[in-house]
């Protein structure tokens, strides 16, 4: 198991290089250039549980996957253009009135 989200990103983007923007919109929609360097360790952690929870999910739970994504990132006060950002990539669905 890989703990690095740079670690797991150079990994993955060696299997598919077509994966390479999927991270950059990722790591980009996180924010992290506006955190001190405790936040932007905290924030890739979170990225990192992200791609291996994607990694998990199987195709008739992925609607229910989502949701419950987008809700556990809202919880953790990721921004809202964050979360936007996923559901503009299909990665997660937007419950009406998210915070």
């Amino acid at each position: 198991m890989i703990y690095s989200f740079d670690e797991f990103h150079v990994v993955i983007k060696g299997e598919d290089i077509r994966l390479n923007s999927f991270f950059d919109k990722l790591y980009f929609s996180s924010n992290s250039f506006s955190k001190n360097k405790n936040l932007r360790a905290q924030v890739k952690k979170q990225l990192l549980y992200v791609c291996y929870f994607l990694c998990r999910i199987r195709n008739k739970f992925v609607n229910i996957a989502k949701e419950e994504l987008m809700m556990y990132l809202d919880s953790t006060s990721v921004s809202n253009a964050s979360i936007d950002t996923l559901a503009d990539l299909g990665i997660i669905s937007v419950i009406m009135g998210h915070s």
